[in-house]
């Protein structure tokens, strides 16, 4: 991969929201656009025949963000005599 190539290849995931639209465009990427495009019209179409579905998907998704957020700032207790930044 060329530097002009890998230079576009991360702009472009810095612009792209959320981890799914990243993933699809890691797809395309890897194989190709036409190979692609069935997941994002699966996931299209099983939307659409499912109107709640959307707002489970959105649910589940805020929770499991909201859950690695608290994760990522949880901060394990300190360990007896060990030392301390300050």
């Amino acid at each position: 991969m060329s530097l002009t190539a890998l230079a576009l290849a991360i702009c472009v995931l810095l612009v792209t929201s959320g981890p799914t639209n990243t993933l699809l465009a890691i797809a395309g990427a890897e194989r190709g656009f036409a190979r692609a495009l069935p997941l994002v019209l699966v996931g299209a179409m099983i939307v659409v025949q499912a109107p709640g579905l959307q707002l489970a998907i959105t649910l589940i998704a805020g929770a499991w963000v909201l859950w690695l957020a608290v994760r990522q700032w949880q901060m394990p207790a300190p360990a007896r005599g060990g030392q301390s930044v300050t």
